[in-house]
């Protein structure tokens, strides 16, 4: 059986050629793009009451077909994975967070915003594995550094080193065990930057939390910032519209 091909239907499929071929190219280019490795985190591994920070790899041919995938699907080209060793947290069995390039280009908002205020000051919601708070410390001296993080067990496995960090650079950190939303700030007190990351998975319904942390922190921050808040925008959009591939 063969199927006669119209000028419309060449035309698509030379479309679509230009597109995967696009899509390559880009991904070649993106392969050389190293910044993320300045992100990288040091933290020491550990396991211990439902709470593992582990090292892991991701190959080559493995960063290769993910980049390529992404490239190709228009609604995820900026979290393609990348060769290397990195760092995970899981949470009871669940991965909350890494420190792949992928979640790095999720922070490139609160990161300008720390290089628009160097060495002032900074609320950060949800420690994690430390990313922001690192980069807070190394990258852009920040003079004092508060953090808010509702699980005792992250605060164990984690502040100790970043504790220790802080002192060794001259800088402020306060980690503050408490739910953001019941949390007392200390009377006064005010910050250049907010940044609120508290969320394990992209979902539009956590719109309205973001809003609510937004306007009970308004004046109290310069700027303010939450974890996949573009993101959120674009899937209840695509809700709304009736598509959703990802």
């Amino acid at each position: 059986m063969t199927t006669d091909w119209t000028p419309e239907m060449l035309e698509r499929a030379h479309q679509q050629a230009a597109e995967i071929d696009q899509a390559i190219a880009s991904v070649g280019r993106r392969r050389h793009d190293q910044s993320w490795r300045e992100w990288l985190v040091d933290i020491p591994e550990h396991e211990h009451n439902g709470v593992v920070i582990e090292r892991f790899e991701i190959t080559e041919q493995q960063a290769a077909f993910d980049q390529l995938r992404s490239e190709i699907n228009w609604q995820r080209p900026y979290r393609a994975l990348q060769a290397g060793t990195f760092t995970r947290l899981k949470m009871d069995g669940s991965i909350w967070m890494t420190d792949t390039p992928a979640e790095v280009d999720d922070l490139w908002k609160v990161d300008l915003a720390m290089r628009q205020a160097p060495g002032g000051t900074i609320l950060i919601v949800g420690l994690g594995i430390g990313l922001v708070v690192r980069r807070a410390i190394f990258e852009h001296m920040m003079s004092r550094i508060d953090v808010v993080e509702i699980d005792w067990r992250i605060i164990d496995a984690v502040g100790p080193h970043y504790d220790q960090l802080a002192r060794d650079h001259g800088i402020t950190l306060n980690i503050h065990r408490a739910d953001i939303h019941e949390w007392k700030a200390p009377r006064g007190r005010t910050w250049d930057v907010g940044w609120f990351d508290i969320w394990e998975t992209i979902n539009s319904d956590d719109m309205a939390e973001v809003k609510r942390l937004r306007d009970r922190f308004r004046r109290r921050l310069g700027w303010f910032g939450a974890w996949a808040q573009f993101d959120r925008v674009q899937a209840a959009r695509r809700e709304r519209s009736g598509i959703w591939a990802y």
